[in-house]
């Protein structure tokens, strides 16, 4: 081997080195965020009991877990309150090997969640942004049917199936899709947001101003146009009823999921 052609050979192989280092410091903060839970929990419920809370504060892009056994056909119910926007859950279940997996054809919520099987389940709050502290409170609460307040739904018309998306951008660039049908009585839309799509009836609180949807625990308000300038309503808000614990009490909420959608051109 001449020295020239060793040269080159070092040449490629520093290359290569170089951008193999390269792709490790770009990963995404995301992909990064795959990994183990800084913190699991075995949640405990005192006797007599049915749910449970705990505290916990997440920095950087750390996750704590909240594993817990439950039977088949019972309810879920999940309320994460924290002061960031930044904080997310999301339900897994805990397969043979242990390894937690969130089915990807129908994905698990943390919300009136009939559970699929009998077995271990972990509940997983994450952070979404690098940077800062988030502190949270995690409640959580298993009833059987029976025992569980139904969510409300409304069904899809027509109409409604045959309308078409809009899709709007939110504060913080979260998206959702929303259709309409508009009419006296059968007035509806369905909100498409986290690839799950839920039917909301015409809501009461409707007035000059906005128009309200409501059903499934969801909520979307958004301002009130004549006919043919609905398309460019702005300013929408999409809410979840919920349970937060203060002081000991159980108050209803409504939780902000997206707010300041405006349809995209």
């Amino acid at each position: 081997m001449t020295s020239v052609t060793a040269i080159h050979r070092v040449h490629r192989l520093g290359l290569a080195a170089a951008l193999a280092l390269v792709g490790l410091c770009a990963t995404p903060a995301w992909a990064q965020r795959d990994g183990a839970p800084s913190r699991t929990t075995q949640v405990q419920f005192k006797a007599g009991a049915t749910d449970a809370s705990y505290r916990g504060t997440l920095r950087g892009l750390q996750a704590h877990s909240y594993r817990f056994s439950a039977r088949k056909g019972q309810v879920l119910n999940a309320t994460l309150n924290s002061p960031s926007p930044d904080l997310q859950t999301v339900l897994y279940a805990i397969g043979k090997n242990g390894v937690a997996v969130n089915p990807v054809d129908d994905p698990l919520s943390t919300d009136h969640q009939t559970l699929p099987y009998s077995g271990r389940y972990e509940i997983r709050v994450m952070k979404t942004r690098d940077g800062g502290s988030a502190p949270y409170t995690l409640h959580l609460s298993i009833a059987h049917a029976s025992d569980a307040p139904a969510a409300p739904t409304v069904a899809a018309t027509p109409e409604l199936r045959r309308a078409p998306w809009i899709h709007y951008r939110c504060q913080d660039g979260q998206r959702v899709s929303v259709r309409y049908h508009y009419g006296e009585a059968t007035a509806r839309a369905q909100v498409r947001v986290d690839d799950r799509i839920t039917t909301l009836g015409y809501g009461a609180d409707s007035n000059a101003d906005m128009t309200v949807f409501e059903g499934g625990r969801l909520k979307w308000i958004i301002e009130n146009l004549p006919p043919a300038r609905k398309r460019d309503a702005r300013g929408g808000m999409l809410t979840r009823a919920e349970t937060q614990v203060v002081n000991g009490e159980k108050l209803a909420v409504d939780n902000i999921l997206r707010k300041d959608c405006n349809p995209l051109r």
